[in-house]
């Protein structure tokens, strides 16, 4: 069963419901899609090989940490440090419209994950251990908790990813960071 015990932050929603949704649906794959998404063409497309875990776009670097002189690495190194995770072994991966060089960070608004993976299990309790450890960012302080928890759940159980490409998650109000 589900009891979302931070109903008092929105966006626990989407873990809640996808941990919720995994108890009740037979599926190889389960898919979120924010409400906010308009699908105008049939997403993930035929001759895409769904041979990966998790598929999630790295739309844009938003908060991501593109490294040691970016101003957001303080923030990954708590990230991580919290999750038990050594920071200089996650994943790189490039954003679709800077195509810069990041730490491992989605876009959470689409993404689909192997239903026999458990994902929806590590992802709600990563949500939580980020909502419980206090820890913000500067510029968006909770915000993105569910998106930065995304690519953190994937490397916490080393599971396999391919970014999806813009199509299949082009934010259209995206957030500026200056």
């Amino acid at each position: 069963s589900c009891v979302n015990t931070e109903s008092w932050f929105k966006y626990m929603n989407k873990p809640h419901a996808l941990n919720l949704a995994d108890e009740h649906v037979q599926t190889e794959f389960m898919c979120w899609l924010d409400s906010d998404i308009i699908v105008l063409d049939e997403p993930f497309r035929a001759n895409t090989p769904f041979n990966k875990d998790v598929y999630a776009c790295a739309s844009d670097k938003n908060i991501g940490s593109a490294g040691k002189e970016d101003r957001f690495e303080p923030y990954w190194h708590q990230l991580c440090s919290e999750l038990n995770l050594d920071i200089n072994l996650m994943p790189w991966i490039n954003t679709e419209f800077e195509n810069q060089k990041i730490r491992l960070y989605f876009n959470s608004g689409v993404f689909l994950y192997r239903k026999s993976t458990r994902f929806s299990e590590q992802y709600l309790s990563v949500c939580q251990r980020l909502l419980k450890s206090r820890i913000s960012n500067a510029e968006s302080g909770i915000f993105f908790t569910d998106q930065v928890a995304l690519g953190l759940t994937i490397c916490i159980m080393n599971l396999t990813y391919s970014a999806l490409p813009l199509a299949d998650n082009f934010p259209v109000n995206r957030k500026k960071v200056l």
